[in-house]
């Protein structure tokens, strides 16, 4: 059973569409052999961020929410 004619034509523009962007990816390849990026050291946070090993003081999450219930920039949303 033929396809019919908008079928066939749906078909010719995935398929060039497709090829457009084989085209791209082979063009983005090449350009990116040509032009490497230089290699990026991974570092660790800490390196450079300023992180305490410690905390100094510690906050009950619960209770700084309970205190901004009826704020709804805080509205809490439990998923299960």
């Amino acid at each position: 059973m033929p396809k019919k004619k908008g079928q066939m034509i749906a078909s010719i523009a995935s398929q060039e569409a497709i090829e457009r962007f084989v085209e791209k990816v082979i063009s983005a390849h090449i350009t990116h052999q040509q032009n490497p990026r230089p290699w990026h050291v991974r570092m660790s946070p800490s390196d450079h961020h300023s992180i305490a090993k410690y905390a100094r003081a510690t906050d009950d999450l619960t209770v700084w929410l309970g205190e901004r219930q009826d704020d709804p920039a805080v509205e809490v949303q439990i998923f299960f």
